[in-house]
């Protein structure tokens, strides 16, 4: 399949922006809450530019209406794009959280489950993609 420049660029953005969290990622000591807090934030960034590079890949291979992001990963995970999809629609409740309320126990929480469950889904996407790119 020959990919559009759109959704090259949007897997250029995503590789960068999640190459960008694995840093934070390593970085993080558990005592600092800015590393933590920023490590949140460059999730809540690549989340978006997950879902998106998905929509746009699904929109290449004609399957359209899919506006919001439980929609697309839903559909993702029906054709096989994505695995666990479970696990990627509670990145998505997490992602919610971070972004309208804050409590030290969710971020700590939300971090943790950053660097244990959701980079490697994150990452396996990247390696999905740039298959199918």
């Amino acid at each position: 399949m020959m990919a559009t420049e759109r959704l090259e660029y949007k897997f250029t953005q995503y590789q960068h922006a999640l190459r960008r969290l694995k840093e934070a990622a390593e970085r993080q000591n558990d005592a600092d809450n800015f590393i933590a807090d920023a490590a949140i934030q460059r999730f809540e960034f690549v989340l978006e530019l997950a879902w998106k590079l998905l929509k746009c890949y699904l929109e290449e291979e004609g399957i359209t209406n899919i506006n919001t992001p439980v929609e697309v990963l839903k559909e993702a995970y029906v054709v096989g794009v994505i695995s666990n999809g479970d696990r990627w629609l509670e990145m998505v409740k997490k992602r919610n959280l971070t972004s309208h309320t804050y409590d030290e126990r969710t971020a700590v929480a939300i971090y943790e489950a950053i660097k244990s469950e959701y980079l490697p889904l994150l990452t396996v996407l990247s390696d999905t993609m740039s298959t199918k790119i």
